[in-house]
């Protein structure tokens, strides 16, 4: 902050401007949303073929797909990646509840949820009043007797698989420099 925290108007300040911070990340991450939505929504409503069943993988595709639900009554299955109200990490908790009543909103018009782990399965049925979310690895389980990259000599090639984007906060560059 340009203001120096410590008198009482200070702080004041730093919170206001905090704040006002948050609302320009908030409104500018909301009209990415709507912008993504709709267009999403105008390529599948340019199309010429009704969809049997709709499968979205994250928010924005399932706010498009609820309207085409809507339009042409078929199946819409949610297969989240992630829990979206913790995805952005820069998010202040006001944003996450926002995000979170969003997608609960959304979510109900869905036939079948899907995420990748129990957990978020769980948590989502408890933030969003659902049942019955599966959990489905997107992960291929250990095989026996393997011996992990790290473990080997430094002579044979290290493979790093990333998975998700590349954003601030993420520990790309902590996971790197381990490396």
């Amino acid at each position: 902050h340009e203001l120096k925290r410590g008198t009482p108007i200070q702080n004041v300040m730093a919170a206001i401007q905090d704040r006002a911070i948050a609302m320009r990340h908030f409104l500018g991450s909301l009209e990415a949303y709507n912008l993504i939505v709709g267009t999403l929504y105008r390529r599948l409503r340019g199309t010429s073929i009704i969809p049997r069943l709709m499968i979205c993988h994250d928010i924005y595709a399932l706010g498009a797909a609820v309207k085409l639900k809507k339009l042409y009554g078929c199946p819409l299955l949610y297969d989240s990646h992630e829990y979206w109200p913790e995805a952005d990490l820069e998010a202040a908790d006001w944003e996450k509840r926002m995000t979170a009543r969003l997608e609960k909103r959304l979510v109900r018009h869905a036939d079948v949820v899907i995420t990748v782990t129990p957990q978020i399965a769980r948590q989502m049925e408890k933030v969003y009043g659902i049942t019955g979310v599966v959990s489905v690895p997107n992960a291929e389980p250990l095989k026996e007797n393997v011996i992990p990259s790290w473990q080997r000599p430094l002579s044979l090639p290290i493979k790093f698989l990333l998975q998700g984007g590349a954003a601030p906060g993420r520990g790309i560059d902590e996971l790197l420099s381990l490396w």
